[in-house]
């Protein structure tokens, strides 16, 4: 599925809260959630969850099964404040607590089906922040005066700008348009972007309702709610300040809005309605009269999709139900499952409610997706032209995997130590493959003077070792060790290492530091109960180990497959186990 931005049509707000019945069909991978709590949720400083309503937050430090007595909005009740159901929580970087949504209590509609507008229809968009877990809120503001149709999401980004996605209705004719807020003072201050406004004519004509994610390249990317069949897309290349890049995103979408988030694990996913029920190819279609909006279109909402990208939104998985709403002629919201919120609760844990359809969820991304898998060594990992190396002969193998190749050539454990939080650790991997050794174990004979020494002493090359498999377990991420590969003479290699302590005049005499540091990985993988990939003896045992390399020193594709078939072994003995 190919990512696709379509505008969204500004809705009317649902004050109606409709209860689950025996009607709803979950996916067998979701379970209830102990609470009747809407959301959108947040962490506190203490790590508990918070909720907001319309004039009070709850916390919960069971895990949602029990919450606290409302706390009142001090602060944000003084100043005639009633949150709207749709809205959006954050807590920052800093440690505060930002909320953003429409007050109910200047709420004013005033469409007229004669005029195709809404002159003077107010519902303002209004923020605030508290520094002591919702006790209390300062910096109680209203951003705009315009009738707003929802506020959707919040997101902060790696340079700890803040940024939340509203909406302005707009007149002559009557239409809904998108924007975003962002603050670079923790939620004191904030500066509105530019307005996207794609046209139309409706009480929800127009676009609306949009989600938000940063990108890895550091663009923003709005997901937005269209009358067109799809969602739009609007890309930002300065932190939401201008978006500049509209286009349709190529993701079918009914008339509803989606919930796009970045998970711990790195992954992008996205919950939303699309424009036909499973199985069928049309659905009743609202609209087209100028009124409800100017183009016909699906709403369709009785089915919740998902969906995970890997790829920063360029493919997506399949889609799969994971909501079905069963009584189709019921009315009303009480039939449909849309306005998702998604909180991950704890890393790969996820929390699904609804604003309509009232689903109150939980899943966990591992049950959906396969495991997230980096390889993390020097050249003999590393991407190398149209190679087919390891790594990408994992990701072909095991298709629900994600496989990251954090293959660095000319790095050593030393170096690998320097980038491990940054390449290892801050992606959350299921599963680390480590393997290095060839130039930790290099005496650069070469240089003038000559070195005497590997690069990285066998002591310190077992320290680093040691020191990811400590880190990694702790995590509780498995670990698969592997030797280096054996090495052999070329031409140019003995010009560069042909003297003591290799003995040139040996066809294995390259390796003989190298075996030393083979050891070492078996001995740290057997004490440290990890599981290992014997490279050197897999290459030292067959019948030509030069057919099995490219220069001498890498892997060639030959021996990249062995070396695949090996790991796989390992992966899929791991995999039966933790089933």
């Amino acid at each position: 599925m190919k990512p696709q931005t379509i505008p969204l049509i500004g809705i009317l707000i649902c004050t109606v809260s409709i209860c689950a019945s025996e009607k709803d069909w979950l996916d067998p991978r979701l379970s209830v959630l102990p609470s009747d709590k809407l959301g959108p949720f947040a962490h506190t400083s203490d790590g508990e969850v918070i909720a907001i309503d319309s004039d009070a937050t709850f916390i919960s430090g069971d895990g949602g099964t029990t919450w606290s007595d409302p706390r009142p909005l001090k602060g944000a009740l003084e100043k005639g404040i009633k949150v709207s159901r749709e809205r959006a929580l954050l807590r920052t970087k800093g440690g505060s607590l930002i909320a953003a949504f429409m007050n109910l209590n200047e709420r004013k509609w005033t469409w007229s089906n004669k005029l195709f507008d809404a002159p003077g229809a107010r519902l303002p968009t209004w923020v605030m922040r508290s520094e002591d877990d919702g006790a209390t809120w300062t910096h109680v503001q209203k951003l705009h005066q315009n009738w707003s149709g929802a506020v959707r999401d919040m997101i902060q980004t790696g340079s700890g700008r803040i940024i939340f996605t509203a909406m302005k209705f707009l007149n002559n004719p009557g239409r809904h348009s998108v924007l975003t807020y962002c603050s670079d003072d923790d939620g004191r201050t904030w500066t509105a972007s530019n307005l996207l406004d794609l046209g139309g004519k409706g009480h929800h004509g127009g676009v609306t309702e949009a989600t938000i994610a940063e990108l890895e390249d550091g663009r923003l990317w709005l997901l937005i709610r269209t009358n067109w069949g799809e969602f739009w897309s609007a890309y930002s290349h300065d932190g939401g300040r201008f978006w500049r890049v509209i286009q349709p995103s190529g993701i079918p979408a009914s008339s509803a809005p989606g919930i796009l988030q970045r998970l711990t694990s790195g992954r992008l996913v996205l919950l939303w309605n699309r424009p036909y029920p499973h199985g069928r190819k049309s659905w009743p279609l609202s609209g087209g009269d100028g009124l409800w909006s100017e183009t016909p279109v699906s709403n369709h909402r009785e089915e919740l999709s998902i969906a995970w990208s890997t790829d920063e939104g360029q493919t997506w998985s399949k889609p799969q139900i994971i909501v079905h709403k069963r009584d189709f002629e019921g009315k009303g919201s009480q039939k449909w499952a849309s306005y998702p919120y998604l909180f991950e609760h704890r890393p790969g844990e996820l929390w699904l409610t609804t604003m309509q359809g009232d689903i109150r969820a939980k899943f966990h991304e591992r049950d959906f997706v396969g495991r997230k898998i980096i390889a993390f060594g020097d050249s003999t990992t590393a991407r190398r032209g149209p190679l087919n190396v390891y790594a990408k002969r994992l990701a072909k193998a095991e298709s629900r995997d994600w496989v990251l190749n954090a293959g660095i050539g000319g790095h050593n454990t030393k170096n690998a130590r320097d980038r491990f939080e940054r390449d290892v650790l801050s992606k959350n991997p299921d599963t680390a493959i480590i393997q290095f050794g060839i130039n930790d174990a290099a005496v650069d004979v070469w240089k003038n003077p000559p070195a005497t020494k590997p690069r990285v002493s066998i002591g310190q090359y077992e320290q680093n070792l040691r020191f990811f498999v400590q880190r990694l377990k702790a995590r509780e991420t498995d670990v698969v060790l592997m030797t280096p590969n054996p090495i052999r003479w070329t031409p140019k290699l003995k010009r560069l290492y042909g003297m003591a302590p290799y003995q040139p005049d040996d066809g294995d005499g390259f390796n003989v530091v190298l075996r030393d540091y083979a050891g070492v990985v078996r001995k740290v993988a057997r004490e440290a109960d990890v599981s290992l990939v014997d490279v050197y003896r897999l290459f030292d045992q067959s019948s030509d180990v030069d057919a099995l390399l490219l220069d001498g020193m890498h892997p060639n594709d030959e021996g990249h497959r062995i070396i695949a078939e090996q790991i796989l072994r390992v992966l899929n003995k791991g995999r039966k186990r933790s089933n």
